[in-house]
């Protein structure tokens, strides 16, 4: 699968940037700003593929020279704080040729183009394995006559019925007026008038990249904007390493033989997921093995109530009927000595099956035989007890008889004593 990557920042003065400079380093030209007088010299910068222009509508053909069109911009931007282009960083899927990055970057450009930006692109590619485009975006939009336009414009600001809101002079508890024409003075807000600083944006960007990007990747293959928690994957995302940061890891490797902190973090996110995805296989197997064994208990289940069902008195008159169809249908056909020799082994095995059935329920009558039984011993066991009783207590009534001894000895006079 690969990867996505978005970076979205912003040039400004205010962090002392320069938009000559900026656009100098990604295309890899030397360009000079009229406003600092300053040259900015990236010709011996590597890894710079490709660069291209893309105008929006309405904007001077002549905006297509680089340096034109950044000293332009800067020339236009007064505030010591301005806002002098956006950039947009996209990793490049590796698994598209050359030309299919190009494609992909242009049409990216085209789609901001598109919304009135001017853009400014060029694709890197270090041979590191990490191919990346630069898009450098204007933030004024460009009129119908060619000129740059406002970034912000005032508007009325609406209560929640749609109605403007006065602004009430606290002194007299009434909405003011303006002193030279007399108007009624109603509040106002400041907005986006390109609305490309709304953070929404920001998820349309992302989610037109992987489009354009999809469209050439094999299914596989394809990127998702959204984060794995958004996309219900439990993985744990990596940092996005860059340049920067695979050249310190080099660097520590060299040094220290250990590499740089993002690049061990990356590593070890790696093995987390790898045991993730070991553990998520296990319950997968665990989860088929279970509805395995539910069908199973469910055709047990089955079978055990269609047996309860039918008595062998019914089996038996299916078997015979089955039989004698079978005969019938041998005989009206005409088959040989080999059907009616298949019928006799169909009609052993189908009795073979009906002692089968008829031994499960003669146990399951001797089991109830046994219990019955059990029971009637019980019983008896019972009644013999009232018995016994009844006859010590007539024996205890009754007076007491002599008792005859056998001496044990034999002869006249010896035999018997009282």
């Amino acid at each position: 699968m690969s990867i996505y990557h978005m970076s979205i920042k912003v040039i400004g003065r205010s962090s002392g940037r320069s938009a000559i400079a900026s656009a100098a380093y990604i295309s890899g030209e030397r360009l000079h700003s009229e406003e600092t007088d300053k040259t900015f010299d990236y010709t011996r910068k590597s890894g710079v593929v490709y660069s291209e222009i893309v105008l929006c509508n309405y904007a001077p053909e002549e905006y297509r020279e680089r340096e034109t069109l950044w000293n332009a911009v800067q020339a236009v931007e007064k505030s010591s704080d301005a806002r002098l282009a956006r950039t947009i960083e996209c990793a490049l899927p590796r698994e598209l040729s050359r030309e299919e990055q190009i494609e992909v970057a242009r049409e990216f450009a085209k789609s901001l183009a598109s919304q009135g930006m001017i853009i400014d692109w060029a694709l890197h590619d270090k041979g590191d394995g990490n191919p990346h485009v630069h898009c450098m975006a204007t933030t004024r939009p460009i009129t119908k006559s060619g000129e740059w336009g406002s970034k912000q414009r005032k508007e009325y600001a609406l209560d929640k019925d749609g109605n403007r809101i006065p602004v009430i002079d606290k002194a007299t508890g009434i909405q003011k007026v303006e002193a030279k024409t007399g108007r009624k003075v109603w509040k106002r807000v400041t907005v986006d008038s390109t609305k490309w600083d709304d953070r929404s944006n920001v998820e349309v960007w992302r989610a037109k990249w992987a489009e354009i990007c999809n469209k050439r990747l094999s299914k596989e293959n394809h990127i998702d904007h959204r984060s794995y928690e958004r996309q219900g994957i439990d993985k744990i995302p990596t940092i996005h390493e860059g340049y920067s940061a695979q050249k310190a890891d080099a660097v520590m490797m060299r040094k220290e033989g250990r590499h740089g902190d993002i690049v061990q973090r990356n590593l070890d996110i790696a093995e987390a997921n790898r045991q993730i995805a070991g553990i998520g296989l296990v319950l997968q197997m665990l989860q088929v093995a279970i509805a395995k064994i539910k069908k199973e208990i469910e055709k047990m289940t089955i079978k055990a109530k269609e047996f309860n069902n039918v008595t062998i008195g019914e089996i038996l008159q299916r078997s015979r009927s089955l039989r004698d169809n079978a005969g019938a249908s041998a005989k009206h056909n005409g088959q040989g000595t080999s059907s009616i020799s298949e019928l006799g082994t169909e009609i052993r095995d189908r009795r073979a099956e009906e002692r089968k059935l008829g031994a499960a329920r003669a146990d399951r009558e001797a089991a109830a035989e046994r219990l019955r039984t059990e029971r009637s011993k019980e019983d008896k066991r019972g009644g013999r007890k009232s018995i016994l009783a009844e006859l010590d207590k007539r024996k205890k009534a009754q007076p007491e008889r002599s008792v005859i001894k056998d001496t044990g000895r034999e002869g006249p006079g010896h035999g018997i004593s009282r």
